[in-house]
């Protein structure tokens, strides 16, 4: 859906339903029914989150499952809300494209 959104000139929208299906994807993956950043800061928090990304190991895993939970946290406060909350001025096709490139390596990791 975000993809024929996109396909069809609704950048904003295109982007707000990729993030709103991510959240959804973390909701299920934790069994948690938070929302946005308390969402991802508890899911992806050390040193237990309840998805890990990796065997956490090491300070290298460890540094990315920290950064990856700060990078969604992020998305869902400067990507999530804004086209949620807030009467956003259209973004350009390039813009849009790049956040959704973006949420679709987060889902990478997720998976």
């Amino acid at each position: 859906e975000p993809l024929k959104q996109f396909k069809n000139g609704h950048f904003n929208e295109s982007v707000r339903k990729a993030t709103e299906r991510f959240e959804v994807a973390v909701q299920q993956k934790s069994g948690s029914t938070d929302i946005g950043k308390q969402l991802m800061a508890r899911s992806f928090s050390l040193p237990t989150p309840t998805i890990a990304l990796n065997s956490l190991s090491t300070e290298n895993e460890k540094g990315i499952q920290e950064g990856y939970q700060f990078m969604t946290m992020g998305m869902m406060l400067a990507i999530r809300n804004i086209f949620s909350h807030g009467d956003e001025d259209q973004r350009t096709s390039e813009e849009a494209y790049e956040m959704l490139l973006f949420i679709n390596w987060l889902f990478r990791h997720l998976n």
